[in-house]
């Protein structure tokens, strides 16, 4: 489950970069690694701030096909430790909401709703 949640924390940054691409009249491509897409923010616009804030999300690009397709060894990947991901889905939340805000300014969020019951 773990590896899943995973995976949408990186689909979220991801389309979060795609909006900025588009935004700032950079080409979108099929690229999916948040790290390459990143870089490719930045060589179009050098000092674009949200090539920053989405710079922590990067490593969830382990996650963009593992949780959905074994590995070579037929597991799929476990994921991140829960309160580490449970920290970064929030980050993702507050990304989501600052896009939301610039990118759509008539869009009203819902409240968070939590991740998984507290304590399991």
């Amino acid at each position: 489950m773990a590896s899943t949640a995973a995976n949408h924390v990186q689909q979220c940054a991801e389309k979060i970069a795609k909006a900025v691409f588009i935004a700032r009249g950079v080409t979108v491509t099929k690229e999916h690694r948040l790290a390459i897409n990143i870089e490719t923010l930045l060589k179009a616009v050098p000092d674009e701030p949200w090539a920053e804030k989405l710079k922590p999300m990067a490593p969830y690009d382990d996650y963009a096909t593992t949780s959905r397709y074994p590995s070579t060894i037929g597991k799929l990947s476990a994921g991140p430790a829960p309160d580490e991901l449970d920290d970064d889905i929030e980050k993702v939340r507050r990304l989501l909401d600052a896009a939301r805000t610039e990118f759509m300014p008539n869009y009203e969020p819902s409240p968070p709703k939590p991740t998984r019951p507290q304590g399991k």
